[in-house]
């Protein structure tokens, strides 16, 4: 008996404009704000889908209410893969707003994604993977 091997693959669906203002570049071009939709989701599940790989797609709730960003998730979702929170506006210094802010920000994409996906979202990543002391 051979055994499997098994991983677990997440991609965070961060737009263009999220690097532009990571590194303090400027305004993002317009032709790109869905960039990542149109170009980047292609060709990851021409990468996986074929091979029978199921991801979890990390979402800014934002994204998600474009409509061509809400039906990719929804083929997305409807073909086995996962549809994180990657919370509502992918709020660069999230660990330094206060406990409500994140709240807020939690919750209001996981109404969003609820609405496109209608599931309930079980997983959450943090933007830049940054925290805050208790």
């Amino acid at each position: 008996m051979s055994a499997s091997k098994q991983c677990a693959i997440s991609i965070d669906l961060d737009g263009i404009a999220c690097y532009y203002r990571i590194h303090g570049v400027g305004t993002s071009p317009r032709e790109l704000e869905h960039a990542i939709y149109q170009r980047a989701v292609p060709r990851a599940t021409a990468l996986f889908g074929p091979r029978g790989i199921h991801v979890t797609w990390f979402v800014i709730g934002r994204d998600a209410e474009h409509a061509p960003n809400a039906e990719t998730l929804r083929a997305l979702a409807n073909g086995g893969d996962e549809i994180g929170n990657h919370s509502y506006s992918h709020h660069y210094e999230l660990a330094r707003l206060s406990a409500r802010e994140v709240d807020d920000e939690i919750t209001k994409a996981d109404r969003v994604l609820r609405e496109v996906v209608a599931l309930r979202c079980a997983a959450f990543a943090r933007r830049g993977m940054t925290c805050r002391p208790r």
